[in-house]
């Protein structure tokens, strides 16, 4: 039987036994009025009158400076070493904790879970001191640090998801880029915080995730407290995922910060240096969007003027074959003339003649309609609609054919011939 179900049996025994019958022994009794005071949780400011550590553990007392009151304290090593205070006696501390009576003296002591150092100027002696011992152990060297996934898209995030706009404004500020958000609700302010904030780091370290981000709003040396702690501190420095820090400040960088990877100022600035290199990316897309589109328009320009030149030697050549055709329909008119003005002068002539005439005659039409449809089909080969309708098209300005970037200026007014129509544009600039 465990010691709560004995002290419970025993109550319930004694309760049941007028008030003037009920007996308890003295460690049951002190079991009872223990569990008691453990509700009595406080947080006790005073000044460290006697100490005495041990491997596992360490008494000392603290004295109120009005009357003398002393207070005996006990304290584990464990929550000691996390507390991050190097307990001295004359120090002025809070210490937090419940009274528990010691069962084999009988004695008064508070159980104590955490300390913290009272007074600015003692905090800014343990930030200076405990600063440049991490510095000269390497602990914020740039060697250490971690540089951020190029493009992060799982994020941890450890903050106080209640009670505060951190996490909202942190939100509000990533872009949408499919980044996939998992947040441990962790407290973030005051000592109680340091053990909070190094459990949240072991869980996210089981997590799939490719960077780590620990933020808070900014506030006093005293609320930071926590995040200038050696434990926390080195947990930090060593954790394998990339760690982001968004810890506000008041006047000096808290030492978790200093640990991370990459530190910045605010949540909202956390988020936007998550956004960096996904911003990056897409300029360069648009950038090299505008590239191309740019060398199409010129392979354009570069047709077009390929087309002119082509329509209109084409229809140089066009205008040839039909004067070498009315030429040869002239000549051919004339040798019937000819023949017409020989009948009537020697019909006889005609006669013996009739027949060669006829073939000779055949013969010549045979070669001429022969040379009209070789004619022909040149002309449907060349036939710029034919052109326009295998994906060319004709780029004009008023009546002039536009052959080159230099015969129109930025804010022309073009029209651009394809084979079902024609597109009207404006000339926005011209590259080589």
């Amino acid at each position: 039987m465990s010691n709560q179900d004995h002290l419970f049996k025993k109550v319930l025994e004694e309760s049941q036994k007028p008030k003037e019958e009920r007996v308890f022994s003295v460690s049951d009794y002190l079991d009872i009025l223990n569990k008691g005071l453990r509700k009595s949780e406080a947080r006790i400011r005073g000044e460290v009158s006697s100490l005495n550590k041990n491997k596992g553990y360490l008494f000392f007392n603290l004295k109120d400076s009005q009357d003398e009151s002393v207070l005996n304290c006990f304290m584990g090593r464990t929550n000691y070493d996390l507390s991050g205070v190097d307990l001295e006696v004359g120090m002025e501390v809070i210490a937090r904790g419940y009274p528990k009576v010691y069962k084999p003296r009988g004695s008064l002591t508070l159980q104590t879970q955490t300390l913290e150092l009272v007074g600015e100027g003692a905090l800014k002696k343990a930030y200076e001191e405990l600063k440049k011992k991490l510095k000269k152990e390497g602990i914020f060297s740039k060697e250490k640090k971690q540089p951020l996934p190029k493009f992060p898209k799982k994020i941890g995030v450890i903050t106080s998801l209640s009670g505060g706009t951190v996490i909202h404004d942190f939100e509000n500020n990533l872009g949408k880029f499919g980044f996939q958000i998992k947040a441990i609700d962790t407290r973030v302010e005051g000592k109680k915080a340091i053990k909070s904030i190094l459990k949240s780091i072991k869980t996210m370290k089981e997590k799939d995730i490719d960077v780590l981000v620990i933020m808070r709003g900014g506030g006093s040396l005293e609320s930071l407290q926590s995040f200038d702690n050696e434990a926390l501190v080195r947990e930090v420095a060593n954790c394998s995922i990339p760690v982001l820090a968004g810890i506000g400040h008041h006047e000096d960088v808290t030492l978790v910060a200093m640990a991370a990877d990459v530190m910045v100022s605010t949540p909202n600035a956390t988020a936007e240096k998550l956004n960096e290199s996904w911003e990056d990316a897409r300029h360069k897309v648009l950038l090299r969007q505008k590239e191309i589109l740019g060398f199409y328009q010129q392979l354009l320009s570069k047709t077009k003027e390929a087309v002119n030149y082509f329509s209109n030697n084409l229809s140089q050549k066009f205008k040839k074959i039909l004067e070498d055709f009315r030429n040869l329909e002239t000549g051919f008119q004339n040798s019937i003339n000819r023949l017409e003005f020989s009948i009537e002068k020697n019909k006889q002539i005609i006669v013996d003649t009739k027949k060669n005439l006829k073939n000779l005659f055949q013969t010549s039409l045979e070669k001429v309609k022969e040379k009209v449809k070789t004619m022909s089909k040149n002309i449907s080969t060349n036939d710029p609609n034919r052109q326009l309708s295998l994906g060319y098209s004709i780029v004009s300005s008023g009546e002039k054919i536009i052959r080159s970037i230099t015969h129109v200026e930025k804010g022309d007014e073009i029209d651009i011939k394809v084979s079902d129509g024609t597109i009207e544009g404006e000339v926005k600039d011209t590259k080589k």
